[in-house]
């Protein structure tokens, strides 16, 4: 997007989730030609300059001193290992048919596999960013996502700009290239858009990989039983893994999985 007097924002966060920024140093950025501002954020740190190239320099320019918090030694293979535990125990249930475990008992042989999926970044073709315009009366925004809902109530919170007035919140769809659920969340520079500026934020390259919302990793546990002649009589499918659903709705859970079933998702599986 191209709009007159617009800004340029490119943004840091912290390496780790749950972690805050502890200090910056913004001399240096601040003394480059065409830096503007740097904006302190909770997690994240933004430098606001005339044209990407020089909010990118003013960026590589900070001395960033994050607190990476509670989960500054957790691991992919920690994250797997809590997995693996949790999928020998009971869960919610999204189908039972029949009875699998007295047929398992009685099969001629078993059979058991476990899968797993790894956390996949989604990669889009261009790094993820938007453009916000933000005035007294209102606030327009262009970016590509799947849910311009929840965009609409990031900026109507962080802004104090009213929902039910119309106009307040626009969300002007824009072209992007996929990437899947990489949409579903909203972009860093709409964290904290500032009033009476138009200002194009994005994500550079290295840090879109780093941080993006990544696809869960999943572990899933299955088991067959076989008759006398290789046939199956029954099989059993533990699916172990963070919900995306859970995630973007968590008042929908525990209570019931209807959800699940509504969105195609159910398997015929005990677990």
């Amino acid at each position: 997007m191209r709009l007159p007097g617009m800004k340029f924002a490119a943004v840091a966060a912290c390496p780790v989730f749950g972690g805050k920024l502890a200090s910056v140093d913004d001399a240096t950025a601040k003394a480059l030609p065409g830096v503007q501002q740097v904006v302190r954020l909770d997690d994240a740190v933004a430098v606001v300059a005339d044209d990407t190239w020089a909010a990118k320099r003013g960026l590589a320019a900070l001395d960033i001193r994050w607190d990476e918090g509670p989960n500054a030694t957790l691991s992919t293979a920690d994250i797997v290992q809590q997995l693996a535990t949790a999928s020998l125990k009971s869960g919610a249930v999204a189908r039972k048919q029949g009875d699998a475990a007295r047929a398992m008992a009685g099969a001629a042989q078993k059979v058991e596999a476990i899968y797993e999926l790894p956390f996949l970044a989604h990669a889009t073709m261009e790094p993820v960013n938007c453009t916000v315009h933000v005035r007294p009366d209102g606030c327009d925004i262009w970016v590509g996502t799947q849910v311009p809902t929840f965009t609409q109530n990031a900026a109507a919170k962080v802004t104090g700009l009213s929902k039910s007035k119309s106009g307040c919140t626009t969300i002007c769809w824009a072209e992007a290239s996929g990437g899947g659920s990489r949409w579903t969340s909203s972009p860093g520079p709409c964290k904290s858009p500032s009033r009476s500026t138009v200002r194009a934020g994005g994500v550079e390259r290295e840090e879109d990989i780093q941080h993006d919302m990544y696809r869960p990793y999943y572990y899933d546990r299955i088991a067959a039983g076989l008759d006398a002649q290789g046939k199956p009589i029954a099989w059993t499918h533990r699916v172990t893994g963070s919900s995306i659903i859970a995630r973007v709705s968590s008042e929908l859970f525990p209570k019931n999985l209807r959800v699940i079933r509504a969105l195609g998702l159910a398997a015929s599986s005990p677990q």
